[in-house]
């Protein structure tokens, strides 16, 4: 799913039911420790190709990615690459063309976790923010860039309002709920932030979890 954001693709502001303004400085709260910024292995045995928080902010990340300030569908879905997962062979995702490495050693990080992947898994998809709380915006989601990956939204729902949780029900099964969740700790390996921060467990994303 994804956050809400008041432009197509500007930075930093993001904001909860109540207008509450978020940013993302603190996405990475509680979290540092598992961000690398040069591949090879990263911490707690989670490998990395060389993910770095420096860009992940919204704009950042899809104008490095080749988009234009206002894509149309044709556009992004030419920068796309179906690809099956080499971790999960029976599983394929669509993200963007640029990212296949990297999102194949993120895939890879969950196997070794032992993550139990169901058929509710989102990569590509044009469209614009799902999100429940601005059920009329314009924005486009993160999704429509192939940087942004649902895990197990069955088991993962947004929460209006929520957040990550100190203590829960994570287990290596594909419940996400707090920043020590392998799933969490796979993909900040290479620099893809969590929605959780924002009460969206399932969403991951290249754009620090936007």
């Amino acid at each position: 799913m994804d956050n809400y954001n008041n432009s197509i693709i500007s930075d930093d502001e993001f904001y909860d039911e109540n207008g509450k303004k978020y940013t993302n400085v603190p996405l990475f709260r509680g979290l540092t420790k598992y961000i690398v910024t040069g591949g090879g292995a990263g911490v707690d045995g989670f490998e990395s190709i060389g993910g770095t928080i420096g860009s992940g902010k919204r704009a950042e990340v899809i104008r490095s990615l080749g988009f234009s300030d206002r894509p149309t569908q044709s556009e992004c879905s030419a920068k796309m690459a179906t690809i099956r997962i080499e971790a999960y062979p029976t599983r394929t995702i669509t993200v963007h063309k640029n990212l296949v490495n990297e999102v194949q050693t993120i895939f890879k990080n969950l196997k070794m976790a032992g993550v139990m992947l169901n058929q509710y898994i989102g990569g590509y998809c044009y469209r614009t923010v799902n999100n429940p709380l601005h059920p009329n915006s314009t924005v486009l989601s993160m999704h429509s860039f192939g940087c942004a990956i649902d895990i197990n939204y069955n088991l993962n729902p947004f929460i209006g309002g929520g957040k990550p949780l100190s203590s829960g029900d994570d287990t290596t099964r594909g419940v996400i709920r707090t920043y020590n969740s392998p799933i969490v700790k796979a993909f900040a390996a290479n620099g893809w932030g969590w929605g959780g921060r924002y009460g969206d467990y399932m969403h991951f994303s290249k754009a620090n979890g936007s």
